[in-house]
């Protein structure tokens, strides 16, 4: 599989071009931040195969439908990874390494306990950066 995501001409956010992919987390090493994508159901065993990534402060920011995410995350974790999050994108996979974003690009994060912190301010502001409109909740 090739390194890169294309997108169409008149988009000009969201461009990801010669990035690495990983099968193994353990060879990545320790990581900022993970946006856990997958379903529910495969969420407590995508969180064991991301142990190897976790330092100290790395935040699991969870975007899975319902509210028991940031619990799996916490109790297999620990709380401090536990980062409960909303997205509100919708997109498609076109074709082979063509992903589409049709519209909406919203993300809202927060730490469970409402505090502010340093990891997700500085993800708003790569969000910022990036035509993302994320937004800090204290209400997490």
């Amino acid at each position: 599989m090739e390194n890169n995501v294309n997108q169409p001409q008149e988009m000009d956010a969201w461009v990801l071009i010669n990035f690495d992919w990983y099968d193994d987390p353990g060879s990545v090493g320790e990581v900022d931040l993970i946006f856990l994508g997958v379903k529910l159901y495969d969420a407590a065993d995508a969180v064991k195969a991301l142990l190897p990534m976790l330092g100290p402060d790395t935040g699991i920011i969870t975007l899975q439908n319902g509210i028991e995410a940031p619990n799996i995350v916490a109790d297999i974790a620990g709380p401090s990874h536990a980062i409960p999050g909303v997205a509100l994108v919708n997109g498609e996979i076109a074709g082979p390494g063509h992903v589409q974003h049709n519209m909406m690009n919203m993300v809202t994060v927060g730490e469970t306990d409402g505090r502010s912190s340093a990891r997700l301010e500085a993800l708003a502001t790569l969000g910022q950066r990036a035509g993302i409109n994320l937004t800090i909740s204290p209400d997490s």
